[in-house]
């Protein structure tokens, strides 16, 4: 689970680590617009090989990544419902993913033993006391412990953020990365304190 505040880089992190590992890297975002079938799978008409239509399970996104080296990060997992959670949690303990609507002896997937599965948050489960990120649901404890490892990305320093600026734009006076990276840290202070919410 890699949490921190909005813009601190916890998704971009993750696609790095895909990217330096050269594992394909699949996003499930959880907001409103979250697709059951898309993610998970569904029931569908499928023609076989010899022309024939049959109703079977066509895996989603999250059982096909199961098959190889993939990393897949559930963002904003506080958001996640209680179907995908449920889900997710055989898939954290047991590596298996059970689609209980697909043929016997396809209804279970088992996971490439280089296949990663990541989480990331604003808030560690439990809520959000600032309402900042009122949203987040508080995660149930049994989801929580199934994460083994958390990780805690901040903001940048301003030093950091003044050498990035440096590094990605060579047109700036250094007077000018020096007070777009003390803006930048005065924006992230007031993101945590709750005096500025966008």
């Amino acid at each position: 689970l890699v949490v921190g505040p909005t813009g601190a880089g916890k998704t971009l992190m993750m696609e790095h680590f895909a990217a330096s590992t050269g594992r394909p890297f699949v996003r499930i975002a959880h907001d409103q617009e979250l697709d059951r079938a898309r993610v998970f799978g569904k029931i569908d008409i499928v023609i076989e090989e010899d022309g024939n239509q049959i109703t079977d399970f066509v895996p989603g996104v999250l059982p096909v990544s199961m098959s190889g080296p993939a990393l897949v990060v559930m963002d904003e997992v506080s958001r996640a419902p209680g179907f995908a959670t449920i889900q997710y949690q055989s898939i954290l303990d047991r590596r298996t993913f059970l689609a209980p609507e697909a043929k016997p002896g396809k209804q279970i997937i088992k996971a490439d033993p280089d296949w990663l599965i990541a989480a990331t948050d604003n808030t560690k489960g439990n809520g959000d006391d600032m309402d900042i990120y009122s949203a987040s649901n508080v995660q149930d404890a049994s989801f929580i412990n199934r994460l083994d490892i958390v990780i805690e990305q901040d903001y940048l320093l301003e030093d950091e953020t003044r050498v990035r600026i440096d590094t990605l734009s060579d047109r700036l006076q250094s007077t000018e990365v020096h007070s777009l990276a003390k803006f930048s840290r005065f924006m992230h202070q007031a993101l945590k304190s709750g005096t500025l919410m966008t």
